[in-house]
Order: structure tokens, then C-alpha cells, then sequence
């Protein structure tokens, strides 16, 4: 996977229009523009259901109409009836057949002149607007309200945008375990917004370093000459993680993002400005072993002043509001195949059912723990309830009774008060490095949903190892092809 400097770097990108209705979690479906991409092993796809039968066609004289053809699995058109001397009506279209099951979706594709850096093929904007591509979130030529985010195309037949949004990149070095940026937004529309309502990602490749990374936000807010700083319970983060998405045009490829919210009473109206200053910390600096590559992140620039940059997005509720994503795979919601809480009570995460280890009839006869602390990030009850207990792995194994196939597997680990370090093994394959880590005057200890994993259950049950020490909260599981 080869990538050019940021500097230099042009910005072409593969999209689906669809990517401005991504939500917080990992449970959306996508549709795509053209095409298909090899995501590498595994190799996934989508069920997909059967097409309807085409309409009967019109009877001859006296004739009656001929039957429509079903879809796979659907029914058969009815016949059109014609009574002598008078044609026949066409025969209904077939229902469409039933589908395979949801499994794991093919990355997202775009039609190329929508990541060709040009206005071109229908488009209003460079790879944006027309009916292909992402709509324009800047002051791009419009010729109707859907090219444009803000489904406003102004009489002068430009966009008028949500927001505007600079960057300033300061740490620029190519490799580093703290990347640090700075962010001014200045929110444009007459409709005032909550800024709860507010999100803002940061695209990069998780590259092996070790977890839980952890982030530091710094904000201030000015709705018109009296700025404030945001205080640290207005100000939140989280990193998701996914398997490995195509590559765009630059070869560069995403697999994880930062999300930034406000849970804040404050409300953006015209003209008002946030300002975020953040970084992205490996724990235990460079002494844990790989670094962020930043050349290879789809959203670092090389910049030492503000400047545009469209490959961060901002999200104002479900609505893109500002940037282009970049191309990523993630699971639907009915690939989730099961999960358990490790020592812990029956709990539901992101909509998921994640089982007791009792119910789940895990065997484990090692050390549990019961941690009390507050996390850091901070994490919902759901996953607050599932972090509080676990399982300690070190020389002991747990097995997880599961059915035969394909999976890819998430792990909630957690660090321990005496900050061991060590590595979760899944199917005795070993994953991420987790090194722990508390932080404030009250200790905070970390947390991380590792993963994902592609892994081979074959006889029955899924193994759970270590090395060193980990503390193993729960894990999850997604359902790949058969």
C-alpha cells in the first residue's frame, strides 16, 4: 500500500452518495454507485434477493395473455384473460424471489469521473454534485438544490454551505505516535443547530499501533464575541474501527476513525465558530513499537497554516454537512452473529445482544476481575456494564461455544490498576498489543474495542488466549460469506 506525501497529495476519492447517511455504529447498509472491489481475504458479498418477473405480454385475439416469469424463488405473473376476438391483458410481473441471508457487504465504488480531481460527466464540482456523485459542501457550482449539502442552490447558481470549515496540521512528521491537528469551523446556515448535534471524523489507518489510543480535545466556542473554552464534559471522543476498506485513488486505505462530539447545551447559530485543537496518542509513545504513518491517512495534510480540507467530514446529526468520506467497509446490521460479556450480566450494545459467559456456556476456570473505574474514553451504561467485569487471561484459555464459519471478531479489553500489558490471542492467532494506561489526578484507566479479526471457527467454539496479561471484557462476532 503505497501513498504520496500529504503535501503534494491530490484529492481524488471513492464514494457512494450514501456515505452521508452513515451513523455512529458500525449497523449500516450501503448501496453502491458501480462496480465491485476486492476487499482481500476473506472475500465477502451481499444475499441478494431474486428479480421480478417481467409483465406478460399482450394476448393475441381470442388469446389469453402470457404469464409473466417469476424471480428466483418468486411467483409466477397471472395470465391475462381475453375473451374471444379481444386481446388478451398482460400477465402480472413476478414477485421477486427470496433472498440469500445478509452476510458482509462489498466494498463501496464510485463511477470513475467522480475521483478523477475534475468537474466532469454531469458533476457541478470537482467529483461532487450531479447525479453520481457526494454533493458539494463548499461554494461549488450548483444546477439544482441536490448537488449542494445544504439542498440550497443559490440564484448566482452556487452552493450555499452549512459551514466552512480550516485545517492546520501540528505535527507534521511522517511517522509519530501523537498526531495533532487544529480545526476552525464557522457554521453558515440561518437554521440554528445544537452543537450535541455535532460530529466530526477523522479518517486514518490504524497501522499496528498498540491500544487503547487515546485523545485529547481542546475547544472553544464563540456564538458571537464571547467566546468561551468548552469545558471537558462538553467535549467527547471515540475511535471506531472496521476491516481494511479499498483503497482510493492515492492507495491509500482506512480502517479506523476518530469522532469528536459536544454533548454541550450550546447551540451553533449563523456566524458562530468552534475551534478544536486534537491528537491521537499510542500509549506508551514510541516504546510500544509502531506508529502513526501519517502520509498513509486519508485525512492528515502536510499544512503548517489553516487551509481547506475536505477529506475530514462533519456530520450534523445523520446529515453530511461538510468533506467527502473516504471508501470504507462496514457491517450491516444483520451480520452481527453473537457476542458475550465476559463474568458479567446479559447486556445490549449498539443494539446488539451480548449473552452472560453463562449463557453463553464459555469454560474458564482462571482469575475474573471486577473493575470499578471510571474508563477513559468515556463509555455508555451499556458498555460501561460490560467493561466492569472479565476475564484475566494469561496462562489460562477460555472456549466459547459457536457454530461453525467465518467471523469477524471484536474484543472490549480493558487496563487492569496494575497496568499489565499483553496481547488477546483469538484462535491462537495473536491480536493488537494492549498496553495499559490511567490518566488524570483520579485515575481513569483505558479501554478499547480491538479488532476486527477475520477468523476460522472449525470445531465448535472460539479459544480466547493470552500473552502477558489482559483483561478481557467481551467479545463479538459478525458473520462473513459462507
Amino acid at each position: 500500500m503505497l501513498g504520496p506525501s500529504g503535501a503534494g497529495r491530490a484529492r481524488r476519492r471513492v464514494f457512494s452518495r450514501n456515505l452521508g447517511q452513515l451513523g455512529a455504529t458500525v449497523g449500516v447498509c450501503f448501496a453502491f454507485v458501480a462496480g465491485a472491489s476486492d476487499c482481500g481475504f476473506p472475500t465477502y458479498g451481499f444475499g441478494t434477493s431474486g428479480a421480478g418477473g417481467s409483465a406478460g405480454g399482450t394476448g393475441a385475439s381470442g388469446a389469453s395473455g402470457t404469464s409473466g416469469a417469476g424471480g428466483t424463488a418468486g411467483n409466477a405473473g397471472t395470465s391475462g384473460g381475453g375473451s374471444a376476438g379481444v386481446s388478451g391483458t398482460g400477465g402480472d410481473a413476478g414477485a421477486a424471489g427470496a433472498g440469500a441471508p445478509c452476510v458482509y457487504p462489498t466494498p463501496v465504488t464510485a463511477a470513475p469521473h467522480c475521483v478523477d480531481g475534475t468537474a466532469n460527466d454531469g458533476e457541478t464540482g470537482p467529483d461532487c454534485g450531479g447525479a453520481d456523485c457526494v454533493p458539494c459542501s463548499g461554494t461549488e457550482a450548483c444546477s439544482k438544490n441536490s448537488d449542494c449539502v445544504s439542498n440550497v442552490c443559490t440564484a448566482a447558481k452556487t452552493c450555499s454551505p452549512v459551514l466552512s470549515m480550516t485545517y492546520m496540521s501540528i505535527v507534521a512528521d511522517a511517522s509519530t505516535p501523537t498526531p495533532k491537528f487544529s480545526l476552525s469551523i464557522q457554521y453558515l446556515d440561518k437554521t440554528s443547530t445544537p452543537l450535541q448535534g455535532l460530529r466530526i471524523r477523522y479518517y486514518f489507518n490504524h497501522n499496528g499501533v498498540a491500544e487503547p489510543l487515546l485523545a485529547h480535545t481542546q475547544a472553544t466556542y464563540d456564538p458571537g464575541g464571547s467566546q468561551r473554552n468548552l469545558r471537558s464534559d462538553e467535549l467527547s471522543y471515540q475511535i471506531f474501527r472496521y476491516p481494511p476498506g479499498p483503497a482510493d485513488s492515492n492507495g491509500i486505505v482506512t480502517d479506523s476513525f476518530l469522532e469528536i462530539t459536544f454533548p454541550s447545551n450550546a447551540s451553533l447559530t449563523t456566524n458562530s465558530t468552534l475551534n478544536v485543537t486534537q491528537d491521537i496518542v499510542v500509549p506508551g509513545s514510541s516504546s510500544s513499537g509502531a506508529e502513526f504513518q501519517q502520509a498513509l491517512d486519508y485525512s492528515f495534510l502536510n499544512r503548517g497554516s489553516f487551509a481547506v480540507n475536505k477529506s475530514i467530514t462533519v456530520y450534523r446529526g445523520d446529515q453530511l454537512v461538510w468533506g467527502v468520506p473516504p471508501p470504507m467497509t462496514l457491517f450491516p446490521d444483520c451480520a452481527f452473529a453473537a457476542g458475550v460479556n465476559l463474568n458479567g450480566s446479559t447486556v445490549t450494545v449498539d443494539g446488539n445482544a451480548i449473552q452472560s459467559s453463562s449463557e453463553a456456556s464459555v469454560a474458564y476456570s482462571g482469575a475474573i476481575y471486577q473493575n470499578t473505574a471510571t474508563f477513559v474514553p468515556a463509555a455508555d451504561s451499556a458498555t460501561t456494564t460490560l467493561l466492569r467485569t472479565g476475564f484475566t487471561l494469561a496462562s489460562d484459555t477460555a472456549t466459547w461455544p459457536v457454530a461453525n464459519g467465518k467471523y469477524w471478531a471484536y474484543a472490549w479489553l480493558v487496563s487492569d490498576p496494575s497496568l499489565a500489558s499483553g496481547q488477546l490471542m483469538i484462535q491462537d492467532n495473536p491480536t493488537d498489543r494492549f498496553i495499559g494506561v490511567q490518566e488524570g489526578t483520579s485515575p481513569s484507566v483505558g479501554w478499547a474495542r480491538i479488532g476486527p479479526y477475520a477468523i476460522d471457527v472449525l470445531g465448535g467454539s472460539v479459544k480466547l488466549a493470552g500473552t502477558g496479561s489482559v483483561d478481557v471484557a467481551g467479545v463479538e462476532l459478525f458473520q462473513t460469506s459462507p
